[in-house]
């Protein structure tokens, strides 16, 4: 039998290997990136002195931008982030340090290791952002909208499974010109047409016209008559003046999530 001093020092010597354990788990969790292998995956950007706070998706497939790597975010992220509505990719320029990139390659946030791999960015307007890697695979985590109820983030996760992989938004109109699919919540289409013409209309959009077959009232109420792309977003113009913003929601699809769910999806 042993005695309470032995027992009691075996105890002790066991929480404090157990301790260390954790602390070395956490240490090798929040190790600054030193290559963008390393740095792929799931972060978490917040604001510092407010609760905004939104899920990014680093991937090392190639962006549109030369020279830019991947990021993916819900809709939402810009609405509650607006210094990322002119991002489009990422890279690690240097162990330590990941950049957020416009679409021209210029940085829009440097995120740099403070310390114990603590990322921080400057904003342009002196504000903090704080990046923190989740420790979750890149293909199981859903792109919650920050702004969803729980129902309308576990759609939005159904339809992510069912999709490839998004790509960054395509920056010339030219490239979204074509015919396209109105569909509603979980891709379901609502037998309605548009086409997104290259031709002028006036007062910096392209003509869109609606189908005449089509039997969805709310579209038909709405009658997209021009469009136009504005920071990396797709913005329908409607016969009475109201507009209706679309993020790019995969490839060749634009979705905006809410109450009613509504987007684009390009017809072959």
């Amino acid at each position: 039998m042993l005695r309470p001093s032995i027992l009691s020092g075996t105890i002790v010597a066991g929480i404090l290997s157990f301790t260390g354990t954790l602390a070395l788990a956490a240490v090798a969790q929040t190790a600054a990136p030193a290559s963008s292998g390393a740095a792929a995956g799931t972060w978490d950007i917040s604001l510092n002195d407010t609760e905004r706070k939104c899920r990014l998706t680093l991937r090392e497939d190639a962006a549109s931008a030369a020279g830019q790597l991947f990021i993916g975010m819900p809709a939402g992220c810009r609405r509650a982030m607006p210094v990322l509505m002119d991002v489009t990719g990422w890279n690690v320029p240097a162990a330590g340090k990941i950049v957020l990139n416009a679409a021209s390659g210029q940085p829009v946030l440097t995120f740099d290791t403070i310390k114990d791999g603590e990322l921080k960015a400057t904003g342009p307007e002196g504000e903090t952002y704080e990046l923190v890697n989740t420790g979750k695979p890149v293909d199981t985590v859903p792109r919650y909208n920050v702004a969803q109820t729980p129902a309308q983030g576990q759609m939005q996760a159904q339809r992510s499974q069912t999709q490839r992989p998004a790509a960054a938004p395509a920056q010339r109109m030219s490239d979204i010109a074509g015919r396209y699919a109105v569909i509603r919540e979980s891709g379901r289409d609502t037998g309605c047409m548009v086409t997104l013409s290259e031709q002028g209309r006036g007062r910096g959009m392209n003509r869109a016209q609606l189908a005449p077959a089509c039997r969805d009232q709310g579209i038909v109420i709405f009658d997209p008559i021009g469009w136009h792309l504005e920071r990396g977003h797709l913005v329908l113009h409607a016969r009475k003046g109201h507009k209706l913003e679309l993020d790019a929601d995969g490839v060749d699809q634009w979705m905006k999530d809410g109450a009613k769910p509504i987007g684009l999806k390009r017809l072959q």
